[in-house]
């Protein structure tokens, strides 16, 4: 099957939930935890866990937090030997506060580590990007470094988390080279200028079929996911699941629209399949499912009569 390329974020999770309401401009009883995250590291670290071929590129400080992230990262099975380690600088951090239902209220990032990740040290390392299968890029990237892997990669499929409201514009100018893109209610209406109402989800998905492209995933929270390309479109439902934390949804139905197509399955299939690690994902405190695997989605969607045709 060959090999997959995560690039972008990599970074320390610092995530806190109240105990309670949570009380504005005062100190909230509550629990915090820290954990590896990134968009880039979290897909990588699921693309392991679904035994997936994966190499991860993106930049660390070579301080305390760089080290043990590279370490534990490795540990789970994802090849880091592209990461870039930069002297005298701090890895990114990541602080997120989520509400009493586990839904995120705000977040704060550090990710100036990142700007050390160049376009020389993509072109560096074009060879081992061109060969892969398939590149998943988050827009953490700088918009050079994300103009010149589209320019880089012409024949592997791109898949593009747009991260935020803030960072997913950095795309704007180059969907036609897009084969995947997940964008939430906010990016996609930011990208599409179209009000993303449940009953627009086909008008925004086709507005970005035209701008050229080939898979469109439109993350809709408790609606569930909008899937269109030129030769299906539908809803896939979430799973039913007690919602412990939600940062790492996202970034685990990524790793399922990614294993999804290279195991060859439609659209709709693979939807289904990213819904089954997003339910396993949001149903444990980290960003990441320890117990998420192949088998264990196809044992949470058989049971919830999700089949994969």
């Amino acid at each position: 099957m060959g090999y997959v390329v995560a690039i972008g974020g990599a970074n320390l999770d610092i995530s806190a939930r109240p105990n309670g309401v949570g009380l504005g401009r005062d100190s909230n009883r509550g629990t915090i935890s820290t954990n590896f995250g990134g968009v880039a590291r979290n897909i990588a670290e699921n693309l392991a866990r679904l035994n997936l071929d994966c190499h991860l590129i993106s930049a660390v400080g070579e301080d305390t937090n760089g080290l043990a992230l590279l370490q534990q990262t490795n540990k789970v099975g994802v090849k880091v030997g592209d990461v870039l380690r930069v002297p005298n600088a701090c890895t990114g951090m990541y602080v997120s506060v989520n509400d009493l239902q586990g839904d995120l209220s705000i977040a704060v990032n550090d990710m100036a580590v990142l700007k050390h990740l160049t376009v020389a040290y993509l072109i560096e390392k074009q060879a081992f990007l061109t060969q892969a299968t398939l590149i998943v890029a988050d827009t953490n990237l700088s918009q050079d470094c994300l103009n010149a892997l589209f320019e880089q990669v012409t024949l592997a499929p791109i898949f593009i988390d747009p991260v935020s409201v803030q960072k997913a514009p950095k795309i704007r100018n180059q969907l036609a080279k897009i084969h995947t893109l997940k964008p939430n209610r906010l990016e996609a209406e930011h990208l599409s200028g179209i009000p993303l109402t449940d009953d627009q989800a086909p008008t925004v998905a086709t507005w970005f079929l035209q701008q050229g492209v080939a898979n469109i995933v439109l993350s809709l929270g408790e609606r569930g996911l909008y899937c269109a390309n030129q030769h299906e479109q539908g809803w896939v439902k979430p799973l039913p699941v007690t919602v412990c934390n939600t940062s790492g949804a996202g970034d685990a139905l990524m790793s399922g629209l990614v294993y999804g197509y290279l195991s060859g399955y439609s659209l709709l299939d693979a939807a289904r399949f990213a819904q089954g690690c997003a339910a396993l994902t949001v149903g444990v405190a980290q960003a990441n499912c320890p117990s998420l695997s192949v088998a264990a989605v196809m044992q949470l969607l058989n049971s919830s009569m999700q089949i994969i045709h």
